[in-house]
């Protein structure tokens, strides 16, 4: 990551978005309870410092199915 406080969070496989949506925000929470507690703020804006890289939420998915990435799959 090249900007100023920035971040990667990577999580397990899953099948199960809800979970993977509830490992988020309680990943969010444990940083902002963790800044709390040095006194500090979780700043979430795109571009907190103009002259560096912005900030953002990427999520990238694999689709696969028994091993194999769709994608890689073989048109009929």
């Amino acid at each position: 990551e090249e900007g100023a406080g920035q971040m990667e969070i990577i999580s397990g496989k899953t099948k199960n978005i809800d979970d993977l949506c509830n490992q988020f925000q309680l990943i969010k929470r444990n940083i902002f309870n963790i800044t709390e507690s040095y006194n500090l703020c979780l700043d979430e804006t795109p571009r907190p410092f103009l002259k560096d890289c912005g900030s953002s939420l990427q999520i990238s998915v694999s689709l696969e199915e028994d091993g194999i990435y769709l994608f890689q799959k073989k048109r009929k």
